[in-house]
């Protein structure tokens, strides 16, 4: 490994982020996630505890932005949320040379490549995503996305290293990242079915009380990770909500948005929802969840097109912009002439490297990885935006610069041919 490459690829994606933080992109309008979050963490700091409003405990978010936010409000007060800015455009940079190291690891096992071509197509990954142009746009924005990432791709590297060697200690490095990723957004919660069905598919020549007890290891540590907060709900509201109760509205939403619009369709009538604002809040969501049945059954057909839908957007090229001023007319018209010539060429290269691989195997935890996440914004995605999909970007540039590399590799053959002729 190229240490002083490594740390130079970090520098240079921080300066990117940066720059077009502070020089490019000047935030519009703050997502409501980010008010809640600086609310939220306001309260922590004053002594009303995990609220968004101070009369009662809030749900509804996961708890380790918040709390990290609250720190930096402590210490840094007036100054807080630009150094939370910081913080976040910092914790972005460092997925590049996750990026590195996962793509190192991925592609270890195939020993037809040599080491050299290894680290240049790690090279070539990590610096496809410190130009990554979903990650810089939302780099400094005070949302959850950057430490999602961070803790996701830490634990998928761990992973690769626990199965490696079958080292128990990976394992339970493996199921701590995956709980603090749960903390910072519950959507993993929907993504480790997957990441089970990939260990028990890749351990299946291994005897069964081994397989289990490697699972077992990363369930134990994970419900250990997020058990303190799991106790805090059950404490205050007398429910089992493992993180957030979030994940019950999106569900809800999600499902029941206008194939056109996507504007959500109200399951209760006015007269019924003034009703029910009096009753228990969780009697409410009780009669949501049976109003939503009965309308899934009812509409079948809006329901299959608003899937194919909000597939559709979560893989679209097509740049978001909404959400920023940029400096000038020409800054708009380049970024998004950048955004959609990087996700095309992503796309191109990445088909080009999966199936130029010969080993297709070792990439089968990048395609469940990329599967879980498009099914669970299928049926809870309610905001189309670009950044539901940043987890998918580390692995996305692997791909791609594997194809690079292929690429390559078929051009220098036709060079050599033709000087042979």
């Amino acid at each position: 490994m190229n240490k002083k490459l490594v740390i130079s690829i970090f520098i240079f994606s921080a300066i990117i982020r940066w720059v077009s933080y502070n020089y490019f992109l000047s935030p519009l309008i703050s997502p409501a996630d980010s008010e809640q979050y600086i609310a939220i963490a306001k309260n922590i700091v004053r002594g009303n505890g995990f609220s968004v409003d101070v009369s009662e405990p809030a749900f509804h978010r996961a708890p380790f932005l918040p709390y990290l936010l609250s720190i930096l409000f402590w210490i840094f007060e007036d100054h807080w949320l630009s150094v939370a800015s910081a913080v976040n455009i910092f914790i972005s940079s460092i997925i590049s040379v996750i990026t590195y190291f996962t793509a190192m690891r991925i592609i270890d096992n195939n020993r037809l490549i040599f080491y050299s071509e290894k680290e240049t197509i790690a090279i070539i990954a990590s610096l496809f995503f410190a130009i990554n142009p979903v990650s810089i746009f939302w780099s400094g924005f005070i949302l959850t996305e950057p430490f999602f990432l961070f803790f996701f791709t830490l634990s998928i590297l761990y992973l690769l290293k626990a199965m490696d060697g079958y080292d128990m200690r990976y394992f339970i490095i493996c199921g701590v990242f995956m709980g603090l990723a749960a903390l910072t957004r519950p959507v993993i919660l929907g993504v480790i079915p997957f990441i089970i069905l990939w260990i028990i598919l890749k351990t299946r020549n291994e005897t069964l009380g081994f397989r289990n007890m490697n699972i077992l290891i990363i369930i134990l540590f994970f419900i250990l990770t997020i058990l303190p907060w799991s106790i805090r709900n059950f404490l205050n509201s007398g429910e089992i909500i493992p993180i957030t109760s979030e994940g019950h509205h999106n569900l809800i939403q999600g499902l029941t948005e206008d194939p056109e619009t996507l504007k959500v369709i109200p399951l209760f009538t006015q007269g019924e929802e003034k009703d029910l604002r009096n009753s228990n809040g969780w009697e409410y969501m009780r009669l949501e969840k049976k109003r939503l049945i009965e309308y899934i059954f009812s509409h079948p057909g809006d329901i299959l097109r608003l899937m194919f839908k909000k597939i559709f957007l979560f893989w679209s090229v097509v740049p978001e912009v909404e959400r920023a001023e940029l400096r000038s007319f020409f800054s708009i018209k380049i970024f998004m002439a950048l955004w959609t010539l990087y996700s095309i060429s992503i796309y191109i290269l990445a088909l080009y490297g999966f199936f130029s691989f010969k080993n297709k195997n070792d990439f089968m935890l990048i395609i469940f990885i990329m599967i879980s996440f498009t099914i669970m914004h299928m049926f809870f995605l309610v905001v189309p935006e670009k950044r539901f999909r940043l987890p998918l970007e580390p692995y996305l540039v692997i791909l791609a610069s594997i194809g690079v590399s292929s690429l390559r590799k078929m051009f220098k053959g036709l060079i050599q041919s033709d000087c042979s002729l």
